[in-house]
């Protein structure tokens, strides 16, 4: 967010201090080479203003989604739309699978059958996606599956984990099985937002570098031409 705000600063400082002054210099010249400039100086202004939408849409975006985890409500929204951002799908998916599988191996060992504990496991999820695969989990439990063959079924886990799944409600350490996968969900999920943050400050630093840099180079480059015809 610092990061942000510095961006907008310096964009702001662009556009509102340093681009009018070489707009005023270039209009008040005549001649062809002055007119040639000014349009470089429009371009530079065009770039930066639109560089400056844009930051200032992704800082309020980011305040946006400050302000709404405050609230429950606001939470769930949050999760609905990080389930279907790009960006974001998978790390949201990969929490969501972490926090079902979390409750749900708690609740096995509160002493909840298998049955009661993944129904109310489901009826924590937020994520749409891992919700209807809960659901789905639940209706073939229902129909006679055990727990850890339905969990296999739909895929939350990746083959080995699953073929972990099966082995421990075999052996009777389903429990513990799911309360490892859960360890090793939820690492993986910081893993990959800290990878996704650590990806953001070079991309906006860029962003900023490559704003700035045309800008002044639209501006600087006719100063340099008109400087050499003068001489």
């Amino acid at each position: 967010m610092i990061l942000l705000l510095m961006m907008c600063g310096v964009l702001v400082l662009l556009v509102a201090v340093v681009l009018p002054v070489f707009e005023n210099v270039y209009a008040s010249m005549s001649g062809a080479l002055a007119a040639s400039s000014y349009r470089y100086i429009l371009a530079a202004s065009l770039i930066s203003r639109v560089s400056l939408a844009v930051t200032a849409v992704i800082a309020a975006a980011v305040l946006i989604c400050g302000g709404m985890s405050l609230s429950p409500k606001g939470k769930a929204t949050l999760a609905v739309w990080a389930a279907k951002a790009p960006f974001t799908r998978n790390i949201s998916r990969k929490m969501a699978v972490a926090e079902l599988t979390e409750i749900l191996s708690a609740f096995l060992a509160s002493g909840l059958d298998g049955d009661s504990a993944m129904a109310d496991a489901a009826r924590t999820v937020r994520h749409p996606g891992v919700k209807k695969d809960a659901d789905d989990i639940c209706a073939g439990m229902q129909s006679g599956k055990p727990l850890a063959q339905a969990l296999e079924e739909k895929k939350l886990f990746d083959a080995l984990q699953s073929r972990m799944l099966l082995s421990a409600a075999r052996s009777g350490q389903l429990e513990d099985t799911l309360a490892r996968l859960a360890g090793q969900s939820e690492a993986e999920a910081e893993q990959s937002i800290r990878a996704a943050a650590e990806l953001t400050e070079p991309v906006l630093t860029g962003f900023l570098t490559v704003a700035v840099g045309v800008s002044l180079l639209s501006i600087m480059l006719p100063l340099v031409g008109i400087l050499s015809a003068m001489g």
